[in-house]
């Protein structure tokens, strides 16, 4: 499973020199800031990524949405998540970069070819955790 996930986790863009858990960590410090208190976001969200409910059942199927609390059940469906998000984006015709995963996870990928603040602010993030 653990090599599942990771094959999932570096297939995300298109970059050799991209790393999943330093995108995984910018995109939770733009959504929950210094760390998700356990409680549920504004509508709904959960872990420190924001799940929502409906997310969550795309990636999750069946599984209780209350285990997106949990940071193992949240990682896999973040991981998920962010996988198909960069198969629209290259259906699309555009490169999966940070800034539009992130503009993706956040506005949905009906925003594949957009550019947005929130999405730079996390690419921005990004480019500094991982050096």
């Amino acid at each position: 499973m653990k090599t599942l996930l990771l094959c999932a986790a570096l297939a995300l863009t298109a970059r050799a020199d991209f790393r999943p858990e330093s995108f995984l960590a910018a995109l939770a410090m733009k959504e929950t800031g210094r760390g998700w208190n356990g409680k549920p976001g504004p509508a709904g969200e959960l872990s420190r990524w924001q799940i929502t409910r409906s997310v969550w059942r795309e990636e999750m199927g069946r599984e209780d949405f209350a285990h997106a609390a949990r940071f193992d059940r949240a990682r896999v469906c973040v991981l998920r998540h962010l996988a198909a998000l960069r198969e629209r984006i290259v259906a699309a015709g555009e490169g999966p970069t940070p800034e539009r995963l992130a503009t993706c996870w956040h506005f949905g990928p009906s925003h594949a070819k957009r550019a947005s603040e929130w999405g730079q602010e996390v690419a921005n993030l990004y480019e500094r955790i991982s050096q």
